[in-house]
């Protein structure tokens, strides 16, 4: 999926508050089944500056999905009650860089306070072993629709 990011003014909290993927992909976010690719294309640099774009807090992928507050989304909140004494870590990277990430580990993207917008491509594979899970939240149909076996035997997406 190709994601655009438009520039946003110094009071506009936009970008991605914390979340975990997982929440939003209706597979179960088990070890080895699911995992999310996100690889910058542009405007994760300012002038000659390497931006901070991605923050991630590590060690959350070892915890549970967490609740997120859909209705904060459009103000930049979706994790209700984030874990307390976790140390973030901001991820400098260069467009055509590539970050895995694990389907629980919390994470968000810093407003894009460039001129330009920034662009991402943004990827979720999951095995053929996974299976859907019910989330009342999120529409199968447009996953079941949408998703593409790769390699291997479908026998639950």
């Amino acid at each position: 999926m190709l994601v655009r990011i438009p520039p946003t003014a110094e009071s506009t909290p936009a970008g991605a508050r914390l979340h975990q993927n997982g929440y939003f992909i209706p597979v179960e976010a088990d070890e080895g089944r699911v995992v999310s690719v996100w690889t910058p294309l542009e405007g994760v640099m300012h002038g000659s500056t390497v931006v901070d774009a991605l923050t991630v807090l590590p060690g959350t992928h070892r915890g549970p999905l967490l609740q997120h507050d859909l209705s904060a989304h459009e103000q930049g909140g979706l994790v209700s009650n984030p874990p307390q004494g976790l140390n973030s870590l901001s991820l400098a990277v260069e467009p055509g860089d590539v970050v895995f990430l694990h389907p629980r580990l919390l994470h968000g993207s810093q407003p894009n306070r460039n001129s330009s917008e920034r662009t991402e491509l943004l990827a979720h594979y999951a095995s053929a072993r996974a299976a859907f899970v019910e989330r009342p939240h999120v529409n199968k149909e447009y996953w079941k629709q949408n998703a593409q076996l790769v390699r291997g035997v479908s026998s639950n997406l």
